[in-house]
């Protein structure tokens, strides 16, 4: 007779893991928030700053100090990011979540200068 109680409590960890009564609110939020600094950490005010989720690049929002990039977008994130007079870098991200919004991803990007020959 104890042995069919084993089934059924393997069956209830996933359920356990679901908080009941949990309060979630509507708010939406960005999956990453993102700064972009050059090399001695100076904030790039000019950036173009991009994700991509599998289905090509969309702008994120925003500009100097902060660009939010995906807004409830849980998984792997590619944030590209560039400015005029630095080389262009591709950042990937993964993007967790609980139970009720995504875990925002805080990310400095450092760009560094083209060189000129």
């Amino acid at each position: 007779m104890k042995k069919p109680l084993i089934p059924l409590f393997i069956l209830a960890l996933p359920l356990a893991a679901c908080v009941p009564g949990a309060t979630c609110t509507e708010e939406a939020s960005p999956s990453v928030m993102v700064e972009v600094v050059d090399e001695a950490g100076n904030i790039i005010d000019d950036a173009v700053v991009q994700f991509d989720d599998g289905s090509g690049p969309q702008d994120c929002w925003g500009g100097g100090a902060n660009y939010a990039c995906g807004t409830e977008q849980a998984g792997e994130l590619d944030i590209i990011v560039g400015a005029l007079g630095f080389a262009e870098q591709t950042v990937s991200v993964v993007v967790e979540e609980d139970e009720c919004h995504v875990i925002t991803a805080d990310l400095v990007v450092e760009l560094v200068a083209e060189v000129e020959e």
